[in-house]
């Protein structure tokens, strides 16, 4: 050792200086790796299964109604048939693609002689073609649609009616009920 103005000077070696960084280097990795090992074993999970039980939900309301009455007093009247358009307007919603059908509830008008057949009454969705009522389902669907609330395009929609008994039924008044149903495709 070397004396400088009455104060001692350490000189390290080398080799000491990186067994320092090794040591101080060892020290960091095993602290961290002691911080990783010790938050790691307080943790533990659990699990839940969640289970949704989804039913059939269909509706059909009618959110419109329009007195179906016809009334006849020319000629024209009896050779053409009268028409309502747009008379009653329908809701769906549904979870399902559907249908609605429609039937009287019977074959013949009540009314009169008893003899006006229920075909005399036509029904369509606004757009579509008319099909004649019967004390069957419809052949074809008065509409279809897709899942989803009455928002859904499709899912809310009108309905027109033709009379037209021609000259073949007695003067009085006629009526039938008309079913509607609204099924699954």
């Amino acid at each position: 050792m070397k004396l400088l103005l009455g104060r001692q000077l350490n000189i390290v070696s080398p080799l000491k200086l990186i067994d320092m960084k090794k040591v101080i280097l060892l020290s960091v990795f095993v602290f961290t790796a002691n911080f990783l090992f010790a938050q790691g074993q307080g943790t533990r999970t659990q699990q839940q299964q969640a289970t949704i039980k989804l039913n059939e939900v269909m509706d059909l309301s009618m959110t419109s109604v329009t007195p179906l009455y016809f009334e006849f007093n020319s000629a024209a009247d009896y050779e053409n048939g009268i028409q309502l358009n747009g008379a009653t307007q329908f809701q769906v919603k549904s979870n399902r693609l559907w249908k609605v059908n429609f039937k009287a509830t019977s074959s013949h008008f009540s009314g009169g002689d008893g003899s006006m057949v229920s075909e005399v009454l036509s029904l369509k969705k606004s757009g579509g073609t008319f099909q004649s009522l019967k004390s069957t389902d419809s052949v074809d669907p008065l509409a279809t649609g897709n899942r989803g609330s009455s928002s859904v395009a499709g899912n809310t929609f009108s309905v027109d009616y033709k009379a037209n008994p021609g000259y073949l039924y007695d003067i009085s008044n006629y009526s039938i009920d008309i079913v509607y149903t609204l099924s699954q495709q």
